[in-house]
C-alpha cells in the first residue's frame, strides 16, 4: 500500500490540504493528515519520501504565509493544535528520526529539534515525552553532531531528572496499573530515557556517528 502512495501525488496534496487546513485553524483535518503522514513514515521509504519533501524549502517565510519547507508547516500546525494534533505531529517527527538521513534534516531545521527538547522541559510526563524522548534516542545514535548541540543547551540534566521522575511514578505503578495505558507509557519513556542518557554520556558515540 505504501509504495501505491509513494508513487502518486499523495504527499504534494497532503502538504496543499495541512495549508489549507493551517490557514483555516481546522484542527480535526490538520489531524487526519497528520496520522496519514504519520503511517506513511512507519516504513523507511515513506520516511525517506517525507524528507525528501522536508528538503524542498518553499521560502524563509513562516508556513502561516503560505511559504517555508514542509517541515516548518508541520511544525506551525503542531504550535497551533496542541493535545491530540500537535502529538501526532511528534509522532511523525519521531518516525522521520528513526531514518539516518533525517540528522541534517533536524540540525538544518533547529525549530525541530527544539520542539523534541521543548516537550522534555513540560511539567507532566505525557505521551508527548514518549514520543520525544523516542526520537531524541534515535537521533543521537550515531549522531555526534545532534549529540554536541544537545550539550550546549540544558536539556541533558533535564533529562535525567525526568528519568528519575519517570522511574518514580513507574514505582507507584507496579502491583497496581500495569497494564493500564499510563504504565506502559511510563515504562517505555523510561527505557527511552534510559538509552538517552546512556547516549550523551559517552565520550565516543558508535561507529559511523555523523
Amino acid at each position: 500500500v505504501q509504495a501505491v502512495f509513494l508513487r502518486t501525488s499523495f504527499l504534494s496534496d497532503s502538504e496543499s490540504m495541512l495549508r489549507r487546513a493551517l490557514a483555516g485553524k481546522d484542527g480535526a483535518r490538520a489531524h487526519a493528515i497528520l496520522l496519514l503522514l504519520v503511517n506513511l513514515a512507519a516504513l523507511a521509504p515513506g520516511a525517506r519520501h517525507v524528507l525528501e519533501r522536508c528538503a524542498d524549502a518553499r521560502s524563509h517565510q513562516p508556513a502561516l504565509t503560505g511559504g517555508g519547507s514542509f517541515l516548518d508547516l508541520v511544525l506551525d500546525v503542531m504550535g497551533l493544535f496542541p493535545g491530540a494534533t500537535s502529538n501526532a505531529g511528534l509522532f511523525l517527527l519521531r518516525n522521520l528520526a528513526f531514518v539516518p538521513e533525517s540528522k541534517p534534516h533536524f540540525l538544518a531545521n533547529r525549530r525541530a529539534l527544539d520542539t523534541l527538547t521543548s516537550v522534555m522541559e513540560e511539567t507532566a510526563i505525557s505521551k508527548a515525552t514518549a514520543l520525544a524522548s523516542s526520537a531524541l534516542w534515535a537521533l543521537l545514535y550515531c549522531g555526534a553532531k545532534v549529540k554536541s548541540t544537545l550539550r550546549a543547551s540544558n536539556i541533558p540534566k533535564r533529562m535525567r531528572a525526568i528519568e528519575k521522575t519517570v522511574l518514580g511514578e513507574l514505582d507507584m505503578h507496579v502491583g497496581i496499573h500495569e497494564g493500564d495505558g499510563e504504565y506502559r507509557m511510563l515504562k517505555e519513556t523510561a527505557r527511552n530515557l534510559a538509552i538517552v542518557n546512556e547516549l550523551m554520556a559517552r565520550v565516543e558515540l558508535p561507529t559511523g556517528a555523523q
